[in-house]
């Protein structure tokens, strides 16, 4: 099955409920979402809990992987650790990790100052908030920010600022 049509595993369900059950969803005004089914199923069942529209939001897919669409875990886990050694390089025909943390930049940046004064909450895929993580830092695109802390977290920004108030958090 194509990377991009990754549906949640089991385990992918029960964090996402667990999601669900943090107190501070109570704040969030504006919901945004990757287009990926993983993001958009997640997203889709915060809407329902919590009465918020999603925005489905195409810059925040995950790599753009052309032409690689189909890998084995592994393989894709040994991809995914080069795009991030080597970031301005196309590991396999992907996006560059430089590119890709623009574009989730000014995806972000462009959603901001539409609306400047309201919490909003973003679902998309752990490379992209790694990627996000690095350039709000204005660090070199680190792999540590992505799967060896697992797909459960978030991490809370301050955009006005561009600091990072609540670094990584599991639940």
């Amino acid at each position: 099955m194509p990377m991009n049509k990754w549906q949640l595993s089991d385990q992918g369900l029960i964090e996402a409920r667990r999601l669900l059950d943090l107190p501070w969803w109570q704040d969030v005004q504006e919901l945004y979402s990757s287009p990926e089914p993983k993001a958009l199923t997640v997203a889709q069942m915060v809407e329902v809990k919590y009465n918020l529209d999603v925005s489905i939001e195409e810059c925040l897919r995950e790599l753009d992987r052309k032409g690689d669409s189909v890998l084995e875990y592994d393989d894709f886990i040994a991809a995914s650790k080069q795009v991030y050694t080597t970031p301005s390089e196309s590991v396999r025909g992907w996006e560059t990790a430089y590119d890709a943390a623009d574009r989730i930049f000014r995806c972000i940046t462009s959603s901001v100052k539409k609306s400047p004064d309201t919490v909003f909450a973003i679902i998309s895929h752990p490379m992209i908030g790694g990627l996000f993580h690095s350039h709000i830092n204005q660090s070199e695109p680190d792999y540590e920010q992505d799967d060896p802390k697992g797909t459960a977290r978030f991490f809370v920004v301050n955009f006005e600022e561009r600091r990072i108030i609540q670094d990584w958090n599991s639940y």
